[in-house]
């Protein structure tokens, strides 16, 4: 049997069962977790009746730190692979209510996967940097999986974030975070991403609550210059792919070699939609900048993709829509200018998008974006994760026009208008 947790448990159970011998706190499950033993492997939190809903308000219940090993061993391979999730059915909240950082790993988290669990600030007036899920800088995080999890309210920090440059090979796919850094004039972005190798897709960022800045943002993936340690390479293989981002200062940031970025929507930034940013001044070589889509600015001279800081060679920026911006491609950094390798069917007129008001950036039959792109390998669905090409040429933005949904994922638009709904 899994090992559970629930507010209305008891440490003094042994923790196998969802309702009558469940722990109250998740510290008291980690003693139990045995990598050799696969049932001991799945930690799950749960309300105390079946399609209820668990409110964790005390840190004591659910933070926990793994300093040195010392709470229970790391996995170190696929076959070990721990997980943390929250029942089906149930609703799974954790409320941060105190200042300082909200963790739930430090020091070393490797082969970890988290999913469907809802992380909240509560304390809308106190914090510093309080992040929701974080791992201390300088240390391994290594093929950690995040899923289907919720970030919301933080008023201070980062709504998510891993600051280790160690990081590689993670997954961020189908999470939610809206409206950090509310009242804070420092660094805060929705997700906060560095390392290599890492895939973040189909995620929705939402409003970082901060004054136009290069530091705050939606979705951030790149390595800090005072976080680099000597010998670890800078960022590097980070695929970002059909996110949504929207009404921040820079929605998408990211630098890096050979990276990719694709599919992704960007509505209404304050700054930047996409902003190429190497901290370090070094050179970034490989970028992809292929199908996005971005629209509309809620301040002036705004840019749609800008090469802000940093060397960039090999650029190619194909098949995108940018629209309603006062700069839509920017191509003048602080170091030298950048040259794209390939600058082709790039869309800035109105491509009739079919509700841009309510955030529905798809297009119609008759849109110019329409069988007007570039053929790139590396395209072959859209953000809803229909196939491309559907007719006999690529559109230009990160929706393929279909006769026919065949594949339809969450629709951004009806799930909020700045604020998390339902």
């Amino acid at each position: 049997m899994p090992i559970y947790f629930r507010p209305g448990g008891n440490d003094a159970n042994g923790g196998t069962n969802a309702t009558t011998d469940a722990k109250r706190t998740l510290v008291a499950c980690l003693p139990l977790i045995n990598l050799a033993n696969p049932d001991t492997r799945e930690v799950i939190a749960c309300a105390d009746t079946m399609g209820g809903t668990a409110i964790f308000t005390t840190a004591s219940e659910y933070t926990f730190y793994n300093d040195n090993e010392s709470v229970f061993p790391v996995p170190i391979n696929e076959a070990q692979r721990l997980t943390f999730k929250g029942r089906e059915g149930d609703t799974i909240k954790f409320a941060w209510t105190s200042s300082g950082f909200g963790w739930l790993w430090r020091t070393k988290c490797s082969y970890v996967t988290f999913f469907n669990m809802e992380f909240i600030e509560t304390n809308l007036t106190t914090g510093s940097d309080a992040f929701r899920w974080f791992t201390q800088i300088g240390t391994d995080l290594v093929f950690v999986y995040l899923y289907d999890l919720i970030f919301r309210d933080n008023p201070q920090g980062h709504n998510c974030g891993s600051m280790s440059p160690f990081s590689r090979y993670n997954q961020m796919i189908n999470c939610e975070s809206y409206n950090a850094g509310m009242g804070n004039t420092g660094l805060a972005n929705n997700f906060y991403w560095q390392g290599r190798d890492h895939i973040i897709r189909g995620n929705i960022s939402d409003r970082t609550i901060v004054p136009a800045d290069a530091q705050k943002g939606g979705i951030r993936c790149y390595t800090n210059n005072e976080n680099i340690i000597a010998g670890e390479p800078e960022s590097a293989n980070n695929l970002i792919e059909q996110n949504f981002s929207a009404r921040s200062p820079n929605n998408y940031t990211f630098a890096g070699n050979a990276i990719i970025v694709k599919n992704n929507v960007s509505r209404m930034a304050r700054n930047n939609h996409f902003e190429a940013f190497e901290q370090t001044d070094g050179t970034n070589t490989g970028l992809k900048f292929l199908n996005n889509t971005g629209s509309g600015q809620e301040l002036a001279n705004v840019k749609g993709l800008d090469f802000f800081r940093g060397i960039y060679t090999q650029v190619e920026v194909d098949n995108n829509i940018m629209f309603g911006m006062t700069t839509p491609f920017s191509y003048t950094g602080i170091i030298g200018t950048v040259v794209p390798l390939s600058q082709d069917n790039n869309l800035t007129t109105d491509p009739s998008f079919l509700d841009e008001a309510n955030d529905n950036l798809r297009i119609g039959a008759g849109s110019a974006a329409r069988n007007a792109g570039k053929f790139r390998a590396e395209v072959t669905n859209d953000f809803d994760g229909n196939p491309r090409p559907s007719g006999g040429v690529l559109d230009i933005g990160a929706y393929e026009y279909q006769e026919a949904v065949i594949n339809p994922r969450r629709k951004p638009y009806m799930f909020f208008r700045g604020v998390l709904l339902g």
